[in-house]
C-alpha cells in the first residue's frame, strides 16, 4: 500500500521540487519562500484563552438557563413539589440568584 502524503520525485525536465500529496490527491507545492506563521505573542495567547473562557461562560449561563425553565415547568406541571424545586435549584448552583421566601411587605 502507497501512502499518499510521501514525497515524490519531480520529473527532470520541469524543474520543480518534490510534491506533497493531500487527502484529497492534489498536489501541493512545498515553497521554502513561504514564511512560517509568526508565534503568537503573550497578549495574543492570553486573549485567545479569554475568549475561549467567555465562550465557555457563555455556554454554562445557557446551560443553567435551561435547568431553571425545566424547574419551572416541574413545578408549574405538579411534577414536583416546593421542595424538591428547591433542592434541584440548589443542585444547579442557581439557588444564588432565587430569594427563597417573598419579601415581607410593611403598610
Amino acid at each position: 500500500m502507497v501512502a499518499k502524503n510521501t514525497a515524490r520525485a519531480a520529473p527532470a525536465a520541469t524543474g520543480h521540487g518534490p510534491q506533497v500529496s493531500d487527502r484529497a490527491g492534489s498536489a501541493i507545492s512545498l515553497s521554502p519562500s513561504t514564511p512560517p506563521k509568526p508565534l503568537a505573542t503573550a497578549s495574543q495567547q492570553r486573549t485567545a484563552y479569554l475568549l475561549a473562557e467567555l465562550r465557555c461562560a457563555s455556554l454554562r449561563a445557557q446551560l443553567m438557563q435551561a435547568d431553571i425553565n425545566a424547574i419551572d415547568l416541574a413545578l408549574r406541571g405538579s411534577l414536583i413539589t416546593l421542595e424538591q424545586a428547591a433542592e434541584l435549584l440548589h443542585d444547579c448552583d442557581v439557588l444564588r440568584y432565587i430569594e427563597p421566601t417573598p419579601p415581607t411587605m410593611t403598610p
